[in-house]
């Protein structure tokens, strides 16, 4: 019934369809047509929880394509869901070049799996190289182009470095 109250006010406020919604919908609509103050107020309210929110808040602003503001938002506080997180939605939004905006402040545990997923396959085998982590360039080997020989033979070689120092 609240929710209810809730997108009564919001249509007569704002001239749009809001009945009927689930409150994710309602957060998420919100949000694309940039009415952030009142996604916060919905989601106070409802207690929506920190993840589900910032999943939702992600995702809308980059099918908006507002890189500004999901940048900003990005920096407000240590995100709950991770800054990987904004890689993934840029990439799944094809934005390559926001992605990569992100990529300096990857923790460093999923860094590897960032870089070979905005492209920089190279980086990802040194970065997995420089950890000492067989796992992670076992992981860039398999996501190589094979017409990359170069590349492939380099991070065979980088395996093997590891696996001798053993």
């Amino acid at each position: 019934m609240k929710l209810l109250k809730y997108q009564r006010r919001l249509e007569e406020e704002l001239n749009r369809p809001y009945m009927d919604l689930s409150l994710h919908a309602t957060v998420y609509r919100l949000v694309t047509e940039n009415n952030h103050k009142m996604a916060e107020q919905l989601r106070k309210e409802f207690k929506v929880p920190d993840k589900r929110f910032w999943w939702l808040r992600i995702n809308a602003l980059a099918e908006v394509g507002e890189w500004t503001e999901l940048e900003r938002f990005s920096k407000t506080k240590k995100p709950p869901v991770g800054i990987e997180s904004f890689v993934e939605v840029c990439m799944k939004n094809g934005n390559r070049s926001e992605a990569v905006k992100y990529l300096s402040r990857v923790s460093p545990e999923h860094k590897v799996r960032c870089l070979v997923k905005v492209g920089q396959v190279k980086q990802a085998a040194e970065v997995a190289f420089e950890n000492r982590n067989e796992e992670e360039l076992h992981y860039v080997l398999a996501k190589c182009s094979t017409t990359d020989r170069h590349l492939v033979e380099s991070i065979k070689s980088m395996k093997a470095q590891l696996s001798s120092k053993k």
